[in-house]
C-alpha cells in the first residue's frame, strides 16, 4: 500500500483497499500510506485513504504527523484536504515543531495562512528554536 500511495498508483491502492489490505500499516520509521501520498502531493490518493479511513493523526517516531509533512512540502490542497477531514493542526513533534512551524521554515505564505485560518496556534514554541530537515520531507 505504501509504495502505492507514494508512487500515485490511484487504481493498485484502490483495487489493494477493497482486498482489505492495511490502510494504516507504516514503514520501519512509522511513515503509512497517507503520509507517503500526501507529502508527494497525490490529492486523489489522499483523498481515497481518508475516505477508507486511514488514520490522519497517525505519527511518525518522531512525533511528524501526515499534516507537518505536507506543510513542510507546501502542498496546499492536501493540506486543505487533511484540515477538512479532521488532521490535528496543532499536533507537534516531540521537539514542538508543528506544521505551521513547517511551512514558516519553507515561506509557504498559503499554507500558513490556511492553518491560521484553521486555528494553528501561532504562538507555539520549539524547543530548541531550529528546525531539523530531517523527517519532513
Amino acid at each position: 500500500m505504501y509504495l502505492a500511495a507514494e508512487l500515485d498508483h490511484l487504481a493498485v491502492v484502490r483495487l489493494l483497499l477493497e482486498a482489505e489490505a492495511d490502510k494504516n500499516a507504516a514503514s520501519q520509521d512509522g511513515t503509512t500510506a497517507l503520509m507517503a501520498a500526501a507529502r508527494h502531493s497525490h490529492l486523489e490518493v489522499v483523498r481515497l485513504l481518508l475516505e477508507a479511513g486511514a488514520d490522519k493523526t497517525a505519527a511518525k517516531q518522531d512525533g511528524a504527523t501526515v499534516l507537518m509533512a505536507t506543510a513542510f512540502n507546501g502542498h496546499l490542497e492536501v493540506v486543505r484536504l487533511l484540515l477538512e477531514a479532521g488532521a490535528d493542526k496543532n499536533a507537534a513533534r516531540q521537539d514542538g515543531a508543528t506544521a505551521l512551524m513547517a511551512a514558516a521554515f519553507n515561506g509557504h505564505l498559503e499554507v500558513v495562512r490556511l492553518l491560521l485560518e484553521a486555528g494553528a496556534d501561532k504562538n507555539a514554541a520549539k524547543q530548541d528554536g531550529i528546525i531539523d530537515l530531517m523527517g519532513w520531507s
